[in-house]
């Protein structure tokens, strides 16, 4: 009796949903990276989705990795043994982040850069395999760590910000945060605008998505500060909030790069700077 055939994929079905053709397919099965999961005969069998995640997994290793078909053979044997370890349900649930908390702490010891994938899934004791069935690439995991080392970069002052319920004092002390955390913020934005330059439409999104995980306290900023008559009400909350996030990157290079002035000396200069552009009507 032939399965259910919505339960069950054809050869062809995996060359659709893979993009590997079946005589790439036929060789990966001959070479035993995937078994069928149901034979009817010689020239007829049955696949799973699970075949189909294998057979992407493989076409991975393949093409990021380089991987002879003896090495993909020995990732997809370490790969089946975490799946079947007793806490793979448990654990597969937390995986992911672990990944990316375990990604982010080595991109901000060493430099995106000096880290492999190799160095990651060595960390963690897992395989290839296991690493690319959560992301295609190195590119993909460092944005989905971005949010994570930004927040881990400011973690400390949070508090002392949150608990400034002045505006104009708390948008100073966000420039002071940020001074601080610039040698480290600098290199992640600048590999993360080099990303964003590709076409790559889910890397653009991202990026933008982490622009304005920055920026937006800021914004928040200046419109609590309009509803509170503090700051005209003719400001555009957006712009100004990008306009300051600007201002502060370059004062930044002056203190870090240039080493000219003090960051005292900058931080009076920025405050003057922000009276300026959001004094209250009337003033």
């Amino acid at each position: 009796m032939e399965p259910e055939r919505e339960k069950y994929l054809t050869i062809s079905d995996l060359e659709r949903a893979t993009g590997i053709p079946k005589t790439t397919i036929k060789f990966y099965i001959r070479e035993g990276l995937i078994n069928p999961h149901h034979k009817t005969g010689k020239t007829m069998a049955y696949y799973t989705e699970e075949e189909a995640r294998k057979l992407n997994l493989i076409k991975k290793l393949r093409e990021k990795e380089d991987l002879s078909i003896k090495a993909i053979k020995e990732e997809m044997v370490k790969y089946d043994a975490e799946r079947k370890s007793p806490d793979f349900q448990v654990r597969s649930i937390d995986r992911r982040q672990e990944i990316i908390e375990t990604a982010a702490r080595l991109f901000t010891q060493k430099g995106y850069n000096k880290v492999s994938i190799q160095d990651i899934v060595n960390e963690l004791q897992m395989s290839k395999s296991t690493f690319y069935s959560f992301f295609n690439n190195k590119e993909e995991l460092f944005l989905e760590c971005t949010k994570f080392i930004f927040h881990q970069m400011f973690n400390e002052v949070w508090d002392s910000i949150r608990k400034e319920k002045e505006v104009m004092p708390r948008l100073l002390k966000r420039t002071d945060a940020f001074f601080d955390a610039y040698p480290k913020w600098r290199d992640m934005m600048y590999l993360l605008r080099g990303i964003a330059i590709s076409s790559n439409e889910d890397f653009v999104r991202l990026y933008k998505e982490n622009l304005q995980y920055i920026i937006q306290p800021i914004i928040r900023d200046v419109e609590k500060a309009i509803r509170e008559g503090v700051i005209k009400k003719d400001i555009n909350p957006e712009i100004v909030g990008f306009a300051f996030m600007g201002i502060g990157e370059y004062l930044a290079e002056l203190l870090h790069i240039f080493n000219k002035y003090d960051k005292q000396t900058i931080l009076e200069q920025v405050e003057k700077i922000q009276r300026l552009f959001l004094r209250a009507e009337g003033e």
